[in-house]
């Protein structure tokens, strides 16, 4: 696994947790209250960062708990820069 920025993960997690769960970013946005903007930008790399807070809510949106998120090899100390 190469090394990846805490955006990248969460994007490539996010973006797993769509395709596993038949979903697209207007209904992640909408079970999440996080802005489709927002979802938009961070997925594009025009948002370079990305809060906890965030994150949070993005979990929150596939009905997962903070650690279930990061429950994920990708987010190991090892994978992120």
């Amino acid at each position: 696994m190469s090394i990846l920025t805490t955006r990248e993960a969460v994007v490539r997690k996010m973006d797993d947790l769509l395709k596993e769960r038949n979903m697209n970013l207007h209904q992640l946005s909408r079970a999440s209250g996080v802005l489709y903007d927002t979802l938009k930008k961070l997925r594009s790399r025009d948002n370079n960062s990305v809060t906890l807070a965030i994150v949070i809510q993005i979990a929150s949106g596939f009905n997962m708990t903070l650690s279930e998120f990061v429950d994920d090899p990708m987010f190991s100390e090892d994978n992120l820069k």
